[in-house]
């Protein structure tokens, strides 16, 4: 169902009157609270078809009046955003385990956020519900994995209707497609720049880098960001997630052909679907990925 009404959550009038501002000259019917207290009635009784939460606010902050929403039979269907400065890694991820669908740290650019407002009325996010609960899953899986506590856990992910697994502990954040700013003279599977709260990433199109067609944008379209870790600002634009995998719960299989080096392992799951596992080491290494160059 498309978004028509929009609850503003934010104690400064500067920064409601912004969001306001630019939400109705852009279509949209805007109510506003300024307390997480207020939010929680204005939802109730408003049934917004979307919240936009600051998190610093007098008496209950973002996080708390984001969880009590989520969690109201009345109004856990509504899908909430978060818009504030609290631009750290641990505060999205505790974000996200309250619920929230989406995080945007301010300044708040209305270009993006205008482009996740069209996203979430498109038919893929009426499954909104399951979609947080698999990102709360995800952080808290990607949190410990970090720590070295889920040394098996893969990531599943859709690339050229192609299902590919990561391992989580080598991999890093999962977005949703930020605005991306082309570079010229640069291959054709080089989708662009990407700005993720201040740091550039080169983004790779995955599909079209092994061949395929150019990744298609919507709804379900993923970021993976997967070479900070190595010293490489790179990511990569899939189709979509697929959900977490154990590999003790995959076969082994023998590789096709002559793969790369980074897609030479193959593993089988129960239901006889056969995985590619992405060996993101290998694959930075890889000149062909690095030379991005016309």
């Amino acid at each position: 169902m498309p978004v028509k009404k929009i609850l503003v959550v934010d104690d400064s009038p500067t920064e409601r009157h912004v969001l306001t501002e630019a939400l109705r000259q852009a279509g949209y019917h805007v109510v506003t609270a300024t307390s997480g207290e207020q939010a929680i009635d204005t939802a109730r009784s408003e049934l917004p078809d979307l919240i936009l939460m600051d998190v610093v606010m007098p008496g209950m902050n973002g996080y708390q009046a984001t969880r009590t929403i989520t969690r109201d039979e009345a109004t856990r269907d509504i899908p909430v955003i978060m818009c504030t400065s609290k631009g750290q890694e641990t505060d999205k991820i505790w974000g996200m385990r309250q619920g929230a669908n989406d995080y945007l740290v301010k300044p708040i650019d209305v270009s993006a956020l205008l482009a996740k407002i069209a996203a979430l009325g498109q038919p893929a996010m009426a499954r909104r519900i399951s979609l947080r609960e698999f990102q709360e899953s995800l952080a808290q899986r990607l949190a410990s994995a970090r720590r070295g506590e889920a040394r098996q856990a893969l990531l599943g992910v859709e690339s050229g209707n192609e299902p590919w697994l990561l391992d989580l502990s080598d991999s890093g954040e999962v977005l949703p497609v930020p605005p991306l700013t082309t570079v010229p003279l640069t291959k054709p599977w080089f989708a662009g720049v990407a700005n993720v709260r201040g740091t550039l990433y080169g983004v790779v199109d995955f599909s079209a880098f092994r061949g395929g067609e150019p990744t298609r944008r919507d709804a379900e379209t993923r970021l993976l960001l997967v070479g900070a870790r190595h010293g490489i600002n790179s990511a990569l634009l899939v189709d979509r997630t697929l959900g977490l995998k154990s590999i003790d719960d995959l076969e082994p299989m023998a590789a096709e052909g002559d793969p790369p080096a980074w897609a030479a392992l193959r593993r089988q799951d129960a239901q006889g679907r056969q995985w590619t596992l992405l060996e993101l080491r290998a694959l930075l290494a890889d000149p062909a990925f690095l030379d991005v160059g016309s």
